[in-house]
């Protein structure tokens, strides 16, 4: 009888670790972003997202070309500055997907390829403050 109770206590250790692990995803707001065709942009000039807030980016690319993304810090010309960083990669630029190292570089997808999309949790910045976004393809 003892060892019967024990057998199903665990199926019912793993259901409630199963909603906790679930209910944790939960808690992650997904953000959709997507490249406008033939117009070399994304679909939002800007995002809002709380401080240390748990994001997903699904980045979707409907463009005939490949595109990538790279959330930076906050400052004046700072998208520029990370770009030219990237285009100045010469043979290394595709092999680190046009993300260049730059301490301006918060976060960054790698290329995506037209008709294709990406995935990538990360977490906002704990500082309230406006962090631009850019593609540093050439």
């Amino acid at each position: 009888m003892n060892l019967l109770q024990k057998s199903q206590r665990l199926p019912m250790i793993l259901v409630v670790w199963c909603l906790l692990a679930t209910d944790s995803l939960s808690a992650q707001r997904m953000i959709l972003l997507k490249t406008i065709p033939d117009a070399m942009r994304y679909d939002h000039e800007w995002i809002h997202a709380d401080p240390g807030e748990s994001l997903r980016l699904v980045f979707e690319n409907h463009c005939r070309m490949q595109h990538n993304w790279v959330l930076c810090e906050p400052g004046s010309g700072v998208t520029m500055e990370v770009a030219r960083a990237a285009w100045v990669l010469g043979d290394a630029a595709v092999a680190r997907e046009y993300v260049p190292e730059h301490p301006a570089v918060r976060e960054a997808t790698g290329l995506v390829n037209p008709g294709e999309s990406v995935r990538m949790d990360f977490t906002a910045p704990d500082k309230p403050g406006d962090y631009p976004y850019v593609c540093t393809l050439p």
